[in-house]
């Protein structure tokens, strides 16, 4: 959905973009874990994509909050 000067929020589930790097590591470290593009990634339907891109309602804006992890965390959410 393009929505031209739309800010936009991004999620990355960072875990998840870091296991094939794991499995098969760059030869430098200017290599990417994630080769698309940015309209690419927007665009994309995959329920499952390690990177979302959220548009923000119009006269919304947002930053990264603070924040504290869990007490004894199990997952990527709690820590």
């Amino acid at each position: 959905m393009a929505v031209p000067g739309a800010m936009r929020l991004a999620a990355l589930l960072n875990q998840r973009l870091l296991k094939p790097g794991e499995a098969n590591p760059p030869t430098t470290a200017k290599t990417s874990v994630d080769k698309r593009a940015i309209q690419e990634v927007i665009s994309s339907e995959d329920v499952d994509d390690p990177i979302k891109v959220f548009v923000l309602p119009e006269g919304w804006y947002a930053q990264e909050c603070s924040f504290v992890p869990r007490r004894e965390g199990k997952t990527e959410d709690d820590r």
